[in-house]
């Protein structure tokens, strides 16, 4: 009896070679778009961070989503409302996210902000936050790089790169 008497020629699941090269580059330029993203913050505050203090007007808490960073286990995020005055006197409210509850309401904290955009801030410790940026594009750039290879595997004539 042939062993092989079920199988038809096809695996359960096919993808065409142009498919997975089109999903490939999908990801390439999702996860290239994330890192220019938060290279351009980082470079932003590194050049023209202005620090101040503010005060929190009230914190909430959501579900650590997709697109956060979360640390580990890391389940909740917590954003707290904050109210500061900019190096003009004008006064600003944002919203900042926290990985643990370190503020409660009334708390005053130090507010770093983007001198030609004041609504966009980092409270807290800016070392910390640049670091973790750091992090999450060092991870972005290795994903990007190896859904770059993969795009240019797939576009490649089967047997091209490796033969059978």
């Amino acid at each position: 009896m042939d062993d092989d008497w079920a199988y038809d020629g096809k695996p359960l699941f096919y993808l065409d070679r142009k498919v997975v090269a089109v999903i490939a580059f999908l990801f390439t330029c999702l996860s290239g778009y994330w890192y220019l993203h938060f290279t351009g913050l980082s470079e932003a505050f590194a050049q023209e961070a202005v620090s101040t203090r503010g005060k929190v007007l009230s914190v909430d808490k959501r579900a650590c989503a997709f697109t956060d960073y979360c640390i580990e286990n890391q389940a909740i995020i917590y954003t707290a409302t904050l109210v500061f005055k900019d190096r003009f006197g004008r006064q600003w409210q944002s919203e900042a996210e926290f990985r643990s509850l370190a503020y409660e309401a009334g708390q005053k904290l130090d507010v770093h902000y983007l001198a030609s955009d004041p609504s966009t801030v980092i409270a807290g410790d800016l070392e910390f936050e640049t670091g973790i940026w750091t992090i999450f594009r060092i991870k972005l750039a290795i994903v990007t790089l190896i859904c770059a290879f993969l795009t240019i595997g797939y576009c490649l004539p089967k047997g091209t790169l490796i033969k059978d």
